[in-house]
């Protein structure tokens, strides 16, 4: 009886080690499906696939592509990677096999070919020797004094992100074209299915905005809206003209011009925890003079929030490894919060908002939207009708209490003038009632969530 255990476990010792060397090496080879989506990208075989009537063999994708006579039975080999990786789809007939575009590959339409969306530079951002070279410094980075005292990409190139973006002309126009498309897409899927937050703005800046994709989205749907994009001097110079949009150099960290609105897209994710917290109060100062209150929105990643699904978690983990090449991070809910306290703001609310969808019919990533600031008094003031109304239809004590406690504190901290308006910028959180709004991506996430934070 004893003999027979010991050989069934040490069956079922084999078939771990096994299974546990398929795992490994899968694990190990994963960067092939990022090159082998690179290779596809730069060989514009999507191209091949859309200008093909929409289905190509082999044969037809090596006469668009220019393939060498000798790399046939390769390309073969390539297509069978990304067709398992959901890349394009494969149709085995009679004859030859004929490839398909999915709703991933059609994001890879080039800019000459009719599409609707196009992220294949971000392809090319994210896969680059530049930005790959940086993983190869992880040991390095944890572990000697000097290196840990900057950022990955630091340690491997020997200067910032922003610094090559900004010395290397082709690189850095990679990295903002890139940028413009992964802008396109964010504000389409927002404007579809969250556009209410853009509702009576009259003025908008757009902090780190680039070649002004998301502010170009905005004026395109809301005409009446006024524009401004903030940047470095370096790449206003380099932005498109647009009558539409104003373009200002500046720091984001020195300043930002006034508005309603204060928008900042995945800009806070590069920084750590004292730079958001810097850049956070320069947003609340831009809108703090507003005598009717501002807000500002930001659109970033929440980890943990979002689909429960495999590939859209693992998305959000794999980006703030990634993040760690300018030393910025991918946050959680509670990090978010503690940027908000600290910069001086006291309340957040999270809604979700679809996301891409990749080709197994997940979302891409969590994506917030949050505004902040309202002046204490509009906010008491809005509040104590609400309340009120809740305390005619339902006759709550507590609704009616809390409405009494409104009107008091209103009547009590009403400022006289439009300089105590002001002036409210400079005391405690409990005088400034803040309202964030976090979008978050996910697909079938309908509940919102607001905590108030006192």
């Amino acid at each position: 009886m004893a003999q027979n255990v010991q050989e069934n476990e040490q069956v079922m010792s084999t078939e771990d080690l096994l299974q546990a060397q398929i795992e490994l090496y899968h694990h190990c080879l994963a960067f092939i499906k990022s090159m082998a989506l690179r290779a596809a990208t730069d060989l514009r075989i999507p191209d091949a696939i859309h200008c093909n009537g929409g289905a190509a063999t082999l044969t037809d994708l090596a006469a668009h592509v220019g393939l060498h006579p000798t790399k046939l039975s390769h390309l073969r080999r390539l297509m069978r990677v990304l067709t398992l990786s959901g890349i394009f789809t494969v149709h085995d007939g009679d004859g030859e096999a004929t490839y398909t575009l999915t709703r991933v590959s059609r994001l890879l339409l080039s800019d000459g070919v009719e599409r609707t969306h196009g992220l294949s530079q971000m392809v090319r951002v994210f896969v680059n020797p530049v930005a790959v070279a940086s993983q190869f410094s992880l040991h390095e980075w944890f572990t000697v004094e000097q290196a840990a005292a900057v950022s990955l990409f630091e340690v491997a190139h020997g200067c910032t992100r922003w610094e090559m973006i900004a010395n290397d002309s082709k690189d850095g126009s990679m990295f903002n074209a890139g940028m413009v498309e992964d802008s396109s897409v964010a504000m389409d899927i927002i404007l579809r299915k969250s556009s209410n937050v853009f509702r009576g703005i009259n003025s908008l800046v757009d902090v780190g905005g680039g070649y002004g994709a998301v502010a170009a989205a905005v004026v395109r749907a809301f005409p009446d809206i006024k524009c401004t994009v903030l940047d470095l001097p370096h790449i206003v110079a380099k932005a498109p003209s647009n009558n539409n949009i104003q373009f200002v150099g500046g720091d984001l960290f020195e300043f930002i011009p006034a508005a309603d609105v204060v928008l900042l897209k995945c800009i806070l994710h590069c920084w750590q925890h004292d730079d958001c917290v810097k850049i956070m109060r320069r947003c609340k100062e831009a809108i703090s003079a507003r005598d009717a209150g501002g807000k500002v929105i930001l659109i970033e990643v929440v980890v943990g929030i979002g689909s429960n699904e495999t590939v859209p978690k693992e998305m959000q983990l794999l980006f703030d490894v990634f993040m760690m090449y300018t030393d910025g991070i991918e946050r959680e809910e509670h990090e978010w919060k503690k940027i908000f306290l600290e910069a001086g703001f006291s309340d957040y609310k999270i809604i979700p908002v679809p996301g891409v969808s990749s080709a197994h019919d997940h979302t891409k990533a969590t994506v917030l939207i949050f505004l902040l600031l309202y002046e204490l008094q509009y906010a008491c003031r809005w509040m104590a009708r609400l309340m009120r109304i809740v305390a005619q239809v339902s006759g709550m004590l507590l609704a009616q209490n809390f409405h009494s406690y409104i009107q008091h504190n209103k009547r009590k901290r009403k400022p006289k003038s439009c300089k105590a308006v002001r002036s409210t910028k400079s005391i405690s959180l409990c005088s400034v009632l803040c309202s964030c709004v976090f979008l978050s991506s996910g697909s079938g996430i309908k509940a919102s969530k607001m905590a108030m934070l006192r």
